[in-house]
């Protein structure tokens, strides 16, 4: 097999007619592909079932609803590559921006155009078939999961990753598995985001769902391997587990609140900064208009002596003028009574 291994991981926690080996591989001409090997014989009637997975998905579907696959070998299947971001991203995105109206309307389109989930009641059953996961009658993807659902730029969408179908399970069931995984693997989550997803589920048996989980898990893996799936198994890990994740939850919130606290406390010194500068300010503006008092003061004063000198140099020159008039009559006068007394003579 040529082309780079990317990507490879090991099912071995699973019991051995479901043993894959999952490798992405880059081709030397740029394209990737995703390569499922078998482990052993045992899980080779898995590969071969994956590819009926795909036809059944696909006549429910439409063929471009569903991402192609092809049988290399009888132990070997391989996959297109599907580009795009999954569901579970984009609802996780919805949640983090607070944008309710988004991750809602994407919960919608999985119910009613990916699930095909209606509003009336569900009438499958909540229970693994004993029978295993190639029953010839099967046609629910029991692993219809937000990872696995892949949106394109334009909007498409294809489902991936299709190992676990069977017949008439309980679509309820399947929207409640997907938003506990979901749930479970985004732990940004608040604890009302949480109960809101969860609600999106509706009215569904809890108690049934979790049994029908640790069937699933008791069918596919060797129990004594997948110590990290304890919480599927033992209802005290679970309830241990939910106590952690609200400890989480309340620490997020005082990590909040602290973050608040602590940018209100910066606003509030350079409120504070402001306020000092501004009353600093205020004095300078209150010196200034007191000086500019004083010296309009000062120039009242000033002018308030100009007008009296005025009025007194004024009256000086009018004593003045009135004297010299006095002397100018009293000249005239006399010069005329001389006058006078020559012509008489």
């Amino acid at each position: 097999m040529t082309g780079k291994i990317e990507f490879v991981q090991f099912a071995s926690e699973r019991r051995a007619a479901y043993q894959l080996r999952t490798e992405i591989r880059r081709l030397p001409d740029g394209r990737r592909i995703v390569r499922k090997t078998a482990m052993s014989k045992d899980a080779r009637p898995h590969i071969a079932a994956l590819c009926e997975n795909h036809d059944i998905l696909a006549r429910q579907y439409g063929a471009e609803h569903v991402a192609p696959c092809r049988l290399v070998h009888d132990d070997a299947i391989e996959f297109d590559y599907i580009k795009g971001q999954s569901l579970a991203s984009l609802l996780a995105a919805g949640l983090a921006a607070g944008n309710q109206a988004a991750w809602q309307e994407r919960l919608r389109h999985y119910r009613r155009d990916i699930l095909h989930l209606g509003e009336s009641s569900d009438d499958g059953v909540i229970a693994i078939p004993a029978e295993g996961f190639h029953m010839s009658a099967r046609d629910c993807d029991l692993d219809l999961t937000f990872d696995n659902i892949i949106f394109a730029a334009d909007g498409t969408w294809q489902i991936i990753d299709y190992e676990w179908l069977v017949p008439g399970i309980s679509r309820r069931y399947i929207l409640w598995r997907a938003l506990r995984h979901f749930i479970e693997r985004t732990p940004a989550l608040t604890k009302t985001q949480v109960a809101a997803l969860q609600a999106e589920a509706g009215a569904v048996d809890e108690e049934a769902c979790l049994v029908a989980e640790r069937s699933l898990y008791h069918s596919v893996y060797d129990a004594n391997l997948v110590p990290y799936r304890k919480a599927v198994y033992d209802p005290a890990e679970r309830a241990r587990i939910e106590r952690e994740q609200e400890a989480a939850e309340r620490q997020r919130e005082k990590a909040v609140l602290e973050g608040e606290l602590a940018t209100n406390r910066q606003k509030l010194e350079e409120l504070r900064a402001q306020a000092v500068a501004w009353h600093e300010e205020l004095y300078a503006v209150k010196n200034r208009l007191h000086e500019q008092e004083d010296a309009l003061r000062e120039q009242e004063d000033a002018l308030r002596k100009a007008r009296a000198e005025s009025a007194s140099l004024r009256e000086t020159i009018a004593a003045i003028e009135s004297t010299r008039g006095y002397r100018a009559l009293a000249w005239l006068r006399d010069r005329r009574q001389g006058m006078h007394s020559l012509l008489h003579k």
